[in-house]
């Protein structure tokens, strides 16, 4: 919306190209300000992990293109349905389905949560991703209290 409103849209759908400017010095050079603006917009707006993999890029279009690719296929996973028959086939099927997604988050994590990745991936059954998520959450709020109750008693 921000580029929408700032007239920056065009340098994100490929209407405002570097090539266009490359003959007037000048202009090039205003277009070159404009697209780092751009760029240190869609920065600043993304996960300092989603962050590495876009800051050498010079090019406000292809860093677009690769967080659009990235969360276009996320979407894509969630919303897709799983087969849905009684045989065993398709239950084994979407039974990987859902551990995979399950792998997926868990690896995703930072290491401060390494013993509880851990200790998600030994139970059996495997919990669903809702489940995993929920005992992060119960995890994390228990390390917040605890830090808390730490800081009381120092003071």
């Amino acid at each position: 919306m921000s580029l929408l409103v700032k007239n920056k849209i065009d340098f994100i759908n490929e209407t405002c190209v570097r090539e266009d400017y490359e003959k007037h010095p000048f202009r090039l050079h205003q277009w070159d300000q404009c697209n780092t603006i751009v760029r240190s917009w869609i920065m600043s707006s993304v996960a300092k992990e989603l962050r590495q993999g876009i800051v050498f890029s010079s090019n406000t279009k292809k860093v677009w293109e690769a967080l659009k690719n990235r969360f276009d296929k996320d979407e894509f996973e969630s919303i897709i349905s799983f087969p849905g028959c009684d045989c065993k086939k398709s239950k084994t099927f979407v039974e990987f389905l859902h551990t995979q997604k399950l792998v997926k988050f868990l690896m995703g994590l930072n290491e401060t949560y390494a013993p509880q990745r851990s200790q998600i991936l030994i139970m059996h059954p495997i919990p669903s991703l809702n489940q995993a998520y929920s005992m992060l959450i119960q995890e994390e709020s228990q390390r917040m209290s605890s830090g808390l109750d730490e800081l009381e008693t120092h003071i």
